[in-house]
């Protein structure tokens, strides 16, 4: 069922509809002619794509090695067209990217994963993640990302950015790719190589999903930061715990993420993966 999706109004450009609310489709509705209908139906005012999901695979046929090494593209090859034929339209298109929370490239490029005494890391739900310390494994982000902008969608969401949070950390070898006493340091580096690769496309927006913890000023063991928050996010969300609301950050949006939609004209967000 689809899972509808609302944020306070945004205030960086581009400025999606006021009481913005998205919608999480499901990629066939990017070449199927539906997803406007969708989207309407929903009482939404934006789609959002899962591009590059938890397991790795995406939403349209990358130029990045090593998607092409691991065969994580789409199979359709006249889908990158029908994406761009998409996002030419009025319709505000988000396109979800689990970052470093990867499944398949760290198979066979485990020297640029999160790595344990011997193969890959694994999380809570056995699922591998490429490091942020890796410059291969950001260059790959990063990759993709600029390919996302370059196919016209408006925002860019973020998830998984960082390092692990959830599942046996004690069983993450130290290492070039895991560092724990400089875990924001990759991080910095990421964003900067973000910015320089999206400089041709400074309309799309870049949002990041943190947590209640570095909202709060805290670690959450993924080496996000406030102050990274507020120099790189158009938006930021995080899942709300209890009834205390979400802190706010200096000029950026904070938006809730909660595991079910109620009202639609209630302030919500979508579970952003089905995976999760």
């Amino acid at each position: 069922p689809a899972v509808v999706v609302s944020t306070p109004e945004a205030t960086q450009t581009p400025e999606p509809e006021p009481d913005f609310r998205g919608v999480m489709l499901d990629r066939t509705a990017l070449y199927d002619g539906t997803a406007q209908t969708q989207v309407q139906q929903a009482g939404a005012t934006a789609a959002i794509f899962d591009m590059k999901a938890d397991d790795g695979t995406l939403g349209y046929i990358s130029q990045q090695t090593l998607a092409q090494e691991t065969q994580v593209s789409a199979s359709d090859p006249a889908i990158n067209a029908a994406i761009q034929l998409l996002n030419s339209g009025d319709l505000y298109t988000v396109a979800r990217v689990s970052c470093f929370r990867d499944n398949t490239v760290p198979r066979e490029h485990g020297d640029i994963s999160i790595p344990k005494s011997s193969g890959n890391w694994r999380d809570g739900d056995d699922y591998r993640w490429l490091s942020p310390a890796s410059a291969e494994a950001r260059a790959y982000v990063v990759g993709i990302c600029r390919e996302l902008a370059g196919l016209g969608f408006d925002e860019i969401l973020l998830d998984n950015c960082g390092f692990p949070t959830q599942g046996k950390l004690e069983n993450i070898r130290t290492s070039d790719n895991y560092d724990p006493d400089n875990l924001t340091g990759p991080l910095e580096t990421f964003f900067q190589e973000l910015d320089a690769a999206l400089a041709d496309y400074p309309d799309v927006t870049v949002s990041v999903v943190s947590s209640q913890s570095v909202l709060s000023g805290q670690s959450d063991s993924s080496g996000q930061t406030l102050a990274l928050l507020e120099g790189q996010a158009d938006r930021v969300l995080a899942v709300q715990e209890g009834e205390e609301p979400l802190p706010a950050l200096d000029g950026v949006p904070v938006t809730p993420i909660l595991t079910q939609a109620g009202d639609p004209g209630e302030t919500q967000w979508a579970v952003l993966s089905a995976e999760k």
